[in-house]
């Protein structure tokens, strides 16, 4: 009985071969797109699930008020905050951020040409050895909790241990770290090697320093302290415990520590606990150690997913129910045969599990084929992480076939199968049924269209979203900028801006703590004006006296910072206007002269920036304060050139480098190549958009084009007459096109409303963004009548054309 099923089919299939591609192309391409998509979602979604219980690991953020009004979210938390122990938890971890450094063996190089084993790292934290019970990575050498016991003290990872130690044992040897935070003399002991971290982990660690290190650098007492919110704090709550009731607790034991202080201040801090499985896909929350995404646009895309796969399915419905004026006389003839109607539904079940099979080997294909591009160009996702890597691909493959199978073929199987022999036998079919299956075919089209709309204006909205922020004027001058990383040693930086300033070719040097495109950790919220309470947070970055001439910033009161200037008390201070604004100075020249205050420091304002943005205008421009880093201290020369042979000034600068600091390596990157990183998350939504709603609008256009083709068929013999009796080309042309062309425009009118709505609660989440214009929803309408119109002519046209004595002999 199957194999009669699956010949009969086959048979079907080949009989009418514009039926089979159309519906087969269509139902294709939306596996393919949904394979694509629900791959690039599994990945994001895979964030540090792959911890020991990570659904018992939470990390505390805080959300701090003043007057009521909350004016910071952050994932940071005092140290003093677990200084005592609570029920819920079953382990604890702090982790300090120390940013990026060099890092290097301490060996003295036996020939000239010997190089010091050396390599730069991204993430290096200071955490306790609770670390390990909390996050559970794999041990390859040594100890790990035992070597965060002791001050001076790290545990490296393999990349890290490959790159200083070769083959070598790294364990007992020695390294030093080089950076903003740590001058580099002090050498650090390995104590373990710990294998990488996986990619799709919100922290990424490549050298875990012993926790106590810190006393060395300040005093044990910061374990007590509650101002100085530096730290991530992890837990693992015990199997039994409720966040709910930690975060009570939390709360009782600030307030019991510092809730008067907090009163008398108008502040109020509430500390929450997010699981550490919903952390990439939450963003929101400031000072994160890694980018995140919105899990939003995961849901978003996934909808995209299964509505490319819905319209496919839409497809075959419509052409099925379409050519049901072929198929009647078969189910006449069969059923006079003594075929019953459950029989006619498997097989016309087993028609549509055919063609789903075979689609499923096209969509495979196109998968395969797309994956270089999609999968780690567009999306930037591991290979490790390809879908078809997965052991259970192929049941969601089989599920997709089945469900679709199922999905596609079951209407129009129960109405084929419907049909009553005396009726059909004698011709026709009944014009209220008719009527109803057209009814049901116009309301697919009109949804399928209104899907298409909808994902036009979020590729239009998106497109212009990003041009708005890649052409608002900054405020700073990023052209020309040459940024080269600061060499390893906190002292003897200035040598370096010395000795290229005689350079004809260089404009300004300035050496600042960070560079625009990249966020700005340091931020506090103690700064206050002498017997006021503090305002809120501010971020704050070091910055030499060419700092302001080398990026155009504008002046608005005040002077920039003097070579003379330095952090000796008082010491100088700059603010933005946003600053100026918090701290509730009429003016930025009230500003100037004016002392602020935090625990013993007492900067002076000298002088005040204008706004400009340090970040994407995605982001909120922070109040920020400027202190002077003086010759010495910084992370980033920027270098403003000013020559169209950039590899000679380029070579000057590499050359210049390397003879004052041969430790260390030279890292250099233009600074408006880096600053247009920061919109590659919009310009990935803006190309996943644009892709899938061509697809959608092809699948669209692949189902009216059978319909028109059937439409065109049916009417043949009213055509011929028409002709006969005088009609032209054109007035059939729009005879048979009008009522396509009113659906889209029907379509445009249900999604047009929804889409407005859906694009202003997108744009939302950007800090500074668009209008919304009127052609954003006029472009899809004229796009999809021209697309359509073209669609449906090429069927008509052909009919109108046809000689009207072949369509009058055929009846």
């Amino acid at each position: 009985m199957i194999r009669n099923y699956l010949l009969i089919a086959w048979r079907n299939l080949r009989r009418s071969p514009a039926f089979s591609l159309l519906n087969g192309m269509g139902l294709a391409v939306g596996m393919a797109a949904f394979l694509l998509i629900y791959q690039y979602v599994r990945y994001e979604r895979s964030y540090d699930r792959f911890y020991p219980d990570a659904a018992q690991l939470y990390r505390i953020n805080a959300e701090t008020f003043t007057n009521q009004q909350r004016d910071r979210k952050t994932v940071r938390t005092p140290p003093a905050l677990l200084q005592r122990e609570y029920s819920e938890i079953e382990a604890f971890t702090r982790v300090a951020i120390f940013g990026d450094a060099i890092v290097n063996r301490p060996v003295t190089p036996t020939t000239a040409t010997e190089v010091v084993p050396s390599t730069r790292v991204e993430e290096i934290y200071a955490t306790d050895p609770g670390f390990w019970s909390v996050f559970a990575y794999p041990v390859l050498a040594g100890d790990p909790a035992e070597g965060l016991q002791a001050p001076m003290t790290v545990v490296i990872s393999a990349r890290v241990a490959r790159a200083l130690f070769g083959k070598e044992n790294p364990l007992n040897q020695s390294i030093q770290l080089n950076s903003s935070n740590i001058d580099g003399s002090a050498q650090f002991t390995v104590k373990g090697v710990y294998a990488d971290v996986p990619v799709n982990a919100h922290l990424r660690p490549d050298i875990l320093m012993s926790y106590v290190t810190i006393h060395q650098f300040m005093s044990p007492e910061v374990d007590d302290n509650w101002d100085w919110d530096n730290l991530f704090t992890y837990v693992r709550l015990r199997p039994t415990a409720n966040p709910a009731t930690l975060e009570t607790q939390l709360a009782a034991w600030t307030e019991e520590q510092i809730g008067a202080r907090l009163r008398e201040n108008q502040r109020a801090v509430h500390y929450t606990l997010q699981p550490v499985t919903t952390i990439h896909l939450q963003p929101g929350w400031g000072d994160e150690p890694n980018p995140t995404l919105s899990g939003q646009t995961l849901y978003v895309l996934m909808g995209i997913g299964l509505l490319i796969l819905l319209m496919a399915g839409i497809n075959y419905v419509n052409l099925s129910t379409a050519r049901a004026v072929r198929r009647a006389r078969e189910v006449g003839v069969r059923k006079t045969a003594g075929a019953s109607r459950l029989q006619l539904v498997a097989q016309f079940l087993t028609e549509s599990f055919l063609l789903n099979v075979i689609s499923a080997g096209l969509a495979l294909t196109l998968f395969q084929l797309l994956q270089p591009y999609f999968g780690q160009t567009l999306t930037e996702m591991p290979p490790a992480f390809a879908l078809t890597h997965w052991p259970p691909f192929w049941f969601l493959l089989a599920m997709l076939i089945v469900v679709g199978s199922l999905g596609a073929g079951l209407y129009p199987a129960f109405v084929l199968s419907g049909f009553r022999p005396a009726v059909v036998l004698k011709g026709t079919l009944g014009s209220a049924a008719t009527a109803q299956r057209q009814g049901l075919r116009q309301g697919l089209v009109v949804f399928q269209f209104a899907a298409s709309v909808l994902l036009i204006i979020a590729t239009l909205t998106a497109a212009r979203q990003l041009r708005f922020m890649q052409q608002r004027d900054l405020g700073l001058d990023l052209s020309q900028q040459l940024v080269v990383q600061a060499p390893a040693y906190l002292s003897g930086q200035g040598q370096f801006k010395q000795a290229l300033a005689p350079e004809p070719d260089i404009a300004g040097i300035a050496l600042s703590g960070d560079v625009p495109g990249r966020e700005i950790y340091w931020r506090t919220d103690q700064y206050h004006r002498p017997g006021q309470d503090a305002p809120g947070s501010v971020t704050f970055l070091m910055i030499d006296g060419d700092f302001v001439e080398v990026y155009q910033l504008e002046l608005l009161a005040g002077r920039t910072f003097l070579p003379t200037d330095t952090l000796q008390r008082p010491y100088p201070a700059m603010l933005n206007a946003s600053a100026v604004t918090l701290f509730g100075f009429a003016s930025p020249e009230a500003a100037v002269g004016q002392t602020l205050e935090t625990g013993d420091q007492h900067p002076i304002i000298v002088g005040v920036l204008n706004d400009y943005h340090h970040q994407s205008p995605a982001q909120p421009i922070p109040p920020t304060l400027y202190r002077p880093g003086g010759g010495d201290f910084g992370n980033f020369y920027t270098i403003h050139t000013q020559t169209r042979n950039m590899p000679r000034t380029l070579a000057k600068v590499e050359s210049t480098f390397k003879q004052l600091y041969p430790d260390s390596p030279f890292e250099y990157f233009f600074l408006d190549a880096f600053y247009a990183q920061q919109y590659r998350a919009d310009e990935r939504t803006y190309t996943l958009f644009g892709s899938f709603a061509g697809l959608a609008m092809l699948i669209g256009c692949l189902g009216l084009f059978g319909l028109s083709a059937y439409t065109a068929q049916q009417r043949t013999k009213e055509i011929g007459i028409r002709k006969v009796l005088g009609a032209s080309v054109s007035s059939l042309l729009g005879l048979l096109s009008k009522d396509y062309l009113r659906l889209v425009v029907v379509a445009n009118l249900v999604a047009i409303p929804l889409g407005w709505y859906l694009a202003r609660q997108w744009l939302d989440q950007y800090a500074f963004r668009t209008e919304l214009s009127g052609w954003l929803f006029l472009a899809p309408l004229l796009a999809l009548l021209l697309i359509a119109g073209l669609t449906v002519s090429v069927q008509t046209l052909r009919a109108a054309l046809a000689n009207p004595v072949e369509a009058l002999r055929s009846e």
